[in-house]
């Protein structure tokens, strides 16, 4: 039998003799004697990384210099808890891409050029940029008058020949249960006016006549204007057309197709891994990920993951994950989890992407989200900055600033949680929400929480505490939704509605009281709270949202609004979707405003307007002037909400020594 003492210096000599093993490897595609048969020194590189990815052993580090990378990259092998393999970018101009570049430039007509490939591209980039698919209309949406679970009747428009739309690509908004989706023409009929599509347009449902929206896209006709590009089916291949943007030669430029299709970087069941410093962009499926079981200790940071037609990360059936210090944003998803344990995101922004921000579901457990800045989603499906389903447990949201979301925090399906100490403002429709019943145990404690469509929090599972938060709707929403009051407990709360907003001022069960002591009444909660005006910094007086239900009524300079326009005066300054451009109102109707300057184009979705008042200043600060009610109003004296800078957070700067602490882009 082998003694403890032996064993312990077998294991000894085991991690020296690995160790001593590990080695520092290059890649340089840019060295003139750059080759994967070198030994990957830094006189004698590898090529590619994925030479890299098929040799390196536990301990080892590669160092990546800068150039694009068109490679799909999946590491052979796992490191070890101790010695992980480390991959890591010299600089932050490592590109590891997606996309191939489009060559071969020849004029086709009048200002349009074509080049031959042999994949069909779904995107297509001019020097980085993103270009538009030929369309039909150019802006805003067509209205369907018909159709079943596959077909979409339109007289008014598709008039054109048989067969005329085969090979072209629907994009779909069922209102009623707002969801949207691309699907393939496989069959025009001239006679009825109706395109037979691959798939259904949503499970069982049938087209709303006279409500349904939708555009037509990727037709060799419809390239009618710069920026716009399609593909079709050619003799050899695709013919890949585009209108640059300047009308020039696309040879003059880099042109660039996503094509690898599964993931740029995909670690499947490889373990103790970290990936440091890259940019991942142009995938035609995920960025980096795996959805592969199990990996285990998996490290990205201080990476910008853009443009990828999928997830910029997608991260499943990964324990022990450190997501820190990256940039996502623009992907289709920003980032997906899924069956993880002891996951920490941490000092990322997440923000634009086209459906969710971050979503974590499939029985994870034990999630930490701490000190990220996630915005901007508010574009197609049900968007959430932050989204948990599936079987969650144990989460802790704290020290975040999530803004301009379709919700900021959507709950389902989970257990045991903390939110604390958030900045959360900008919801189209309510901003935390613990729904479908099945979300219990939660906390809400000493977040900020404003201005959203339909309140700051709602409740219908059970065992809830709010507590030293501030709730401020900033329109006619309600500061409170409490549907379940089983195990139900708030106090040391500021409620705000302001002066002049319809609608409760906070839901309790059944009841539905029009201000704070009748809320306290039905209620019995929240006897320490206060309603009054938070007083913050700086911010919106109010905001309304934008009538997505009447989009297509909309203009450049008319902006539908849900509910009264009561409050609006000509003069004021408004804020649209966020966007930081102030606008004048010059004229207010009973259901609309006029503003000044224009946008660009009639807005394809809606969000909220904010309203400043007489401010220019649209630089949001919600920490609390000096005088404000909610100083030392909590239990204990201390202050209500939470006094995170968002501009800090905007500029990458999450801790507060004014240093950056997520990666900016190039």
């Amino acid at each position: 039998m082998i003694s403890k003492a032996l064993r312990f210096v077998s294991c000894v000599l085991a991690a020296w003799c690995s160790a001593s093993l590990a080695a520092e490897f290059w890649v340089d595609q840019q060295h003139k004697q750059a080759s994967d048969a070198n030994p990957g020194t830094k006189e004698q590189p590898w090529l590619t990384v994925g030479k890299a990815a098929a040799t390196l052993q536990p301990g080892d580090t590669l160092i990546v210099r800068p150039g694009v990378y068109r490679e799909a990259i999946a590491p052979k092998n796992s490191g070890t808890k101790d010695q992980p393999i480390t991959y890591k970018a010299e600089g932050p101009e490592v590109v590891l891409s997606g996309a191939d570049a489009l060559t071969g430039w020849k004029p086709f007509k009048d200002k349009l050029w074509v080049a031959e490939a042999d994949w069909a591209p779904d995107r297509l980039f001019l020097d980085g940029t993103p270009l538009v698919k030929a369309r039909e209309p150019n802006t805003g949406w067509w209205i369907a008058e018909g159709g079943g679970t596959h077909t979409l009747v339109d007289s008014k428009h598709l008039t054109q020949p048989d067969g005329y739309w085969v090979g072209s690509t629907v994009f779909f908004w069922d209102v009623d249960v707002t969801t949207q989706g691309w699907r393939k023409v496989t069959a025009f009929d001239a006679k009825t006016h109706a395109l037979t599509l691959d798939k259904p347009i949503y499970r069982d449902r049938v087209v709303d006549p006279g409500k349904d929206r939708y555009f037509i896209e990727n037709k060799l006709d419809l390239l009618d204007r710069p920026g716009e590009w399609a593909v079709e089916p050619a003799d050899r291949g695709f013919g890949v057309y585009l209108w640059t943007p300047e009308g020039d030669d696309p040879g003059k430029h880099l042109v660039e197709g996503p094509r690898r299709s599964r993931f740029v970087v995909e670690y499947g069941n490889r373990s103790h891994l970290c990936l440091d410093g890259f940019e991942v962009r142009h995938g035609a499926g995920h960025g980096i990920g795996s959805w592969t079981p199990t990996a285990d200790g998996i490290a990205i940071t201080n990476c910008w993951l853009h443009h990828n037609l999928g997830n910029g990360l997608y991260i499943r059936f990964t324990n022990h994950a450190v997501i820190r210090g990256n940039l996502i944003a623009e992907n289709g998803n920003g980032v997906a989890c899924g069956t993880d344990k002891d996951l920490l995101i941490e000092a990322n922004e997440i923000a634009r992407n086209e459906f969710d921000g971050l979503d974590v579901a499939g029985n994870s457990e034990r999630v930490t989200i701490r000190r990220n800045y996630i915005h901007g989603h508010n574009l197609w499906g049900h968007p959430d900055n932050v989204q948990f389903f599936g079987g969650v447990t144990d989460v802790t949201v704290e020290g975040n600033v999530l803004v301009n979301g379709g919700q900021a925090i959507m709950i389902e399906q989970s257990d045991r949680g903390v939110i604390r100490g958030n900045v959360i403002v900008g919801s189209g429709a309510v901003a935390v929400i613990h729904g479908h019943r099945n979300v219990t145990n939660f906390k809400i404690l000493g977040n900020t929480i404003a201005f959203c469509g339909y309140g700051p929090l709602t409740f219908t599972g059970k065992n809830y505490e709010v507590r030293d938060n501030i709730l401020c709707p900033g329109g006619d929403a309600a500061a409170m939704g409490v549907a379940s009051t089983e195990g139900f407990t708030s106090d040391y709360n500021l409620l705000y509605k302001v002066p002049g907003m319809k609608g409760c001022f906070a839901a309790y069960g059944r009841n539905w009281p029009g201000d704070f002591a009748g809320y306290q009444k039905v209620s019995g909660q929240d006897a320490h709270s206060l309603a009054a005006d938070p007083q913050f910094v700086n911010a919106p007086a109010f905001c309304v949202q934008a009538d997505d239900r009447r989009i297509t009524e909309f203009t450049t300079e008319k902006v539908i609004l849900r509910g009264a326009t009561d409050l609006f005066e000509v003069g004021d300054h408004v804020e649209l979707f966020f966007d930081g451009v102030v606008r004048t109102v010059k004229s207010v109707g009973s259901d609309h405003i006029v503003i000044a300057p224009p946008l660009a184009a009639p807005p394809a979705k809606g969000g909220l307007v904010l309203n400043w008042k007489g401010k220019t200043d649209f630089a949001l600060d919600l920490r609390l002037s000096p005088t404000s009610p909610a100083r030392k109003a909590g239990e204990g004296g201390m202050d209500l909400g939470a006094a995170l800078d968002i501009q800090a957070f905007a500029n990458g700067d999450v801790d507060g020594d004014g240093k950056p602490d997520i990666r900016r882009a190039r």
